[in-house]
């Protein structure tokens, strides 16, 4: 079994919803959660980079308020040795 421990470093660049407040109410306020079919009939909202001095990397923060993680392609493939 592997055990990760997640960390997010602000040096890096993070992401925010692109339509925060739409966004934020349809997936995270009130599904997230929640709601045991969201996976089923989720859609990818719309994020930009939030601070785009810093440094791309792997698993971005996310400024969305839900403590969900997002990590890269690249991060989802080597986690999945």
């Amino acid at each position: 079994m592997k055990i990760w421990e997640v960390k997010s470093n602000h040096d890096y660049k993070s992401l925010q919803l692109t339509n925060f407040k739409e966004d934020h109410e349809k997936y995270f306020k009130k599904n997230f959660l929640k709601d045991p079919e969201l996976p089923q009939k989720w859609v990818a909202p719309i994020v930009y980079e939030y601070e785009s001095d810093g440094i791309s990397g792997d698993f971005p923060h996310f400024w969305a308020g839900s403590g969900i993680p997002v990590f890269s392609e690249r991060a989802v493939n080597i986690l999945s040795y």
